[in-house]
């Protein structure tokens, strides 16, 4: 029997989904299935894969909304005392069906491009590149990908946690 408690939930502290509201905290994105959206073994390196895992709570599942990017809370990278971190964000290199959604630093250059550009609607995360969703099978450690959106495919459907 399917989760259906994991579809279209979205808690209050997502108020004004993927407007860049600054009182948005970290959140988990979890699937249909129960799987969250995560860092693939938290690694901080540009490109790396975006799967689905069960929810441990691990800073790698833990995604803040900034503008129209996602941003991984557990990813940046600190250098120097007194130098930024670099945030990494759900970032895509690829418009064709089934690329991959990978981890990048996040860049004005990307976002203006809209290659870390989402939108939330209807439980669907959608790049405003292509218009196509985020996508993953329920398969634990399964990578996410962009493919063409359909409301009958549970493996589209995002909530998000706080």
């Amino acid at each position: 029997m399917p989760k259906t408690s994991h579809s279209f939930l979205l808690c209050s502290v997502l108020a004004a989904p993927f407007l860049g509201a600054s009182h948005v905290h970290a959140a988990t994105i979890v699937n249909h299935f129960g799987l969250c959206l995560e860092d693939q073994s938290g690694a901080t390196m540009d490109r790396n894969p975006i799967v689905g895992h069960g929810c441990f709570g691990l800073f790698s599942q833990q995604w803040k909304l900034s503008g129209p990017s996602i941003m991984g809370i557990g990813t940046g990278e600190t250098g120097d005392p007194g130098q930024p971190s670099h945030t990494k964000c759900l970032t895509i290199f690829s418009t064709a069906e089934g690329a991959p959604v990978l981890l990048s630093e996040c860049q004005e250059v990307l976002q203006t491009r809209k290659l870390q550009n989402w939108n939330y609607s209807g439980g669907q995360i959608h790049s405003t590149l292509t218009g196509q969703c985020l996508t993953q099978n329920g398969t634990q450690f399964a990578p996410v990908t962009l493919q063409t959106c359909d409301p009958g495919n549970p493996g589209q459907f995002w909530s998000f946690r706080s």
